[in-house]
């Protein structure tokens, strides 16, 4: 299973980060968690194939999570295949109303919403995903991708939250959002690297990568490496275009 960055930004960093977005590629077709504008421009950048993508996961409603979606449903459209988007009810009515504004309501006919929440198990295109509900300013689920005996866990936009912890508890690579060092995170609905680290090793998951930067990539502190360290959490902090293989 290969992990490509595509983007690792919120709503308003630099625009070099990106919006978060992330492909999980497998041998037989892959998926997308969440879709922030310009996806399709950092897929081409990132060379990871449209065709590949048949599912798109997206955590909840805000813009820089879901502002690709009208484009990857044209595209649908124009391949003459179809295009599945997963996420909670109040994910599905945001991205049916936002295809009408832009006016593509149309091509509704080219998508199956598959409705999730907490709690839910589903299997698609070979790989199994589970949601757990997490905080934010609006509903936000995260989900949990197994796939060949490896898994990957995307905690969405979140503050901390035990929900986390069982769901991610064992994996390969925790994905989690950070936005730098201040409590005043929590409340936007964020977290912070100390919420992320504390999620990583009490999951003991094997490592750890940060997305989701406010404004800019945070400064790495000693003391979060040598936490990280003693507990034997690999951190990575990815650039658009990482990639990682997990096998």
């Amino acid at each position: 299973m290969k992990i490509v960055f595509l983007g690792v930004g919120g709503w308003i960093s630099r625009p070099k980060l990106g919006f978060t977005s992330i492909a999980v590629l497998g041998r037989y077709g892959g998926l997308l968690l969440d879709a922030g504008e310009g996806v399709y421009h950092a897929m081409d950048r990132c060379g990871v194939d449209i065709n590949a993508i048949d599912t798109v996961f997206l955590s909840h409603r805000h813009g820089d999570h879901v502002l690709g979606i009208p484009t990857l449903v044209q595209l649908a459209r124009y391949q003459h295949r179809r295009l599945r988007i997963v996420g909670s009810r109040d994910v599905i009515e945001s991205v049916r109303a936002l295809l009408s504004a832009v006016g593509v309501n149309e091509y509704e006919k080219h998508v199956d919403f598959i409705e999730v929440g907490h709690g839910d198990k589903i299997s698609v295109g070979g790989y199994v995903l589970r949601f757990a509900e997490v905080r934010h300013t609006v509903p936000s689920l995260a989900v949990r991708v197994e796939y060949e005996g490896r898994c990957v866990v995307y905690s969405s936009d979140t503050t901390f939250t035990e929900a986390l912890i069982p769901l991610s508890y064992g994996c390969d690579l925790l994905i989690h959002e950070v936005s730098g060092y201040s409590d005043d995170a929590r409340l936007y609905g964020h977290s912070t690297l100390y919420n992320a680290v504390e999620v990583a090793y009490r999951a003991r998951v094997k490592r750890l990568a940060i997305v989701h930067f406010y404004i800019d990539t945070p400064p790495l502190r000693v003391e979060v490496l040598r936490s990280l360290a003693e507990e034997g959490v690999e951190l990575i902090v990815p650039y658009p275009c990482y990639s990682i293989e997990l096998e």
